[in-house]
């Protein structure tokens, strides 16, 4: 599918009409419905899109997906309101983060804006008892080779976590990755301007200002556009919800060096909002702010650590050793060079070898 129909199908979303589209044959339509369910897209494009009549195996498989999107939304809720309570009880301030916390305070559509996972963030000192609450509520680590423990803080997290119902858990003790700041820049603007949410004053969640740079960092530094294009939809989102005002966040954009990416953000924003709307004009900024996104959906297939026929520097080398020691470490919650670590070490080589492109 050419690069193009992707972005009429996928930015609908900004704009204020329907996107009629053309006839799609059936690679086509493969495409597109692993590009929306990778990205947790499906119940965008339908809403946004008026797909051909002649295309209703996209459409079913589209609706398939949301379908099943929806019920894992309504899951995940209904777990974070237990949650929420328990570490109420044990006296455990938390915050809700991401995606969730925009469904929470009715700033996304919840029937079309999905979530992979809960994101909670509690104090560093705290993260032990939260843990345990959680242990109590059935959750466990997703790995089962992890071990119980929460003394291994490589990463800003604990190792994912799930319960019976298959709702995913990512406990913080701080919002940013270490391996980025330091100190972190978001996480103390966050706790100290938490806001109640709208579906329930028991659940916190981050200011206005905070979503908005959150929403930034988590796309571009984070995960580096590898999460797609949802992050613009919910800026979209804050941005409406907001009354169309871009917040003063510009300080804190220019310490975790992303004013650049900010500006253009809330230049394509005010565009797509603006009575007259500037289409081709905003499409050229979208396609700039998103010039390093892969569009299409990678094979599982990789070369060892990412490498590839492309010579690299030794000190890249190095690099990606140091990352899968890091890894392994965070991982399984286990100290370096044990006896463990190379064992468990050695296995996510391994793993790593079977997925080496031929």
């Amino acid at each position: 599918m050419m690069k193009e129909d992707f972005f009429k199908a996928t930015y609908s979303h900004l704009f204020r009409n329907k996107t009629i589209f053309r006839n799609l044959n059936k690679e086509e339509e493969e495409e597109l419905i692993k590009f929306a369910d990778k990205f947790l897209l499906s119940g965008i494009l339908l809403k946004y899109n008026l797909f051909h009549d002649n295309n209703n195996n996209l459409i079913n498989g589209l609706k398939e997906i949301s379908k099943i999107s929806t019920l894992k939304n309504l899951t995940s809720k209904k777990d974070l309101l237990k949650i929420i309570n328990s570490l109420n009880k044990s006296k455990l301030d938390a915050i809700v983060l991401k995606g969730m916390a925009l469904n929470l305070h009715g700033i996304t559509d919840s029937s079309i804006r999905y979530s992979r996972d809960i994101d909670i963030l509690v104090e560093k000192d705290n993260l032990n008892k939260a843990y345990n609450a959680l242990k109590k509520l059935g959750y466990k680590y997703a790995n089962p080779k992890t071990s119980d423990k929460t003394d291994i803080l490589i990463k800003h997290q604990l190792p994912v976590m799930k319960n019976k119902n298959g709702t995913f858990i990512e406990l913080h003790y701080r919002v940013t990755n270490p391996e980025y700041f330091e100190q972190c820049p978001l996480t103390p603007e966050i706790v100290n301007n938490k806001m109640k949410s709208n579906l329930d004053p028991d659940i916190y969640i981050p200011s206005i200002p905070s979503l908005f740079s959150h929403c930034l960092y988590h796309a571009f530094s984070h995960h580096k556009l590898e999460h797609g294009p949802l992050f613009l939809f919910d800026l979209y989102d804050l941005y409406k919800y907001n009354n169309s005002k871009w917040p003063d966040i510009r300080k804190v954009m220019i310490n975790m060096d992303l004013e650049e990416k900010a500006v253009l953000t809330e230049e394509i924003l005010n565009l797509a909002d603006s009575k007259k709307l500037e289409y081709s004009l905003c499409m050229e900024k979208i396609a700039c702010l998103m010039d390093n996104f892969d569009w299409k959906v990678k094979s599982n297939k990789l070369s060892i650590f990412g490498f590839t026929k492309k010579r690299i520097t030794m000190e890249e080398v190095m690099k990606r050793w140091l990352k899968l020691i890091r890894f392994t470490s965070h991982s399984y919650q286990v100290r370096l060079y044990s006896i463990r670590f190379w064992i468990l070490f050695l296995s996510e080589l391994i793993q790593r070898l079977k997925k080496i492109r031929p």
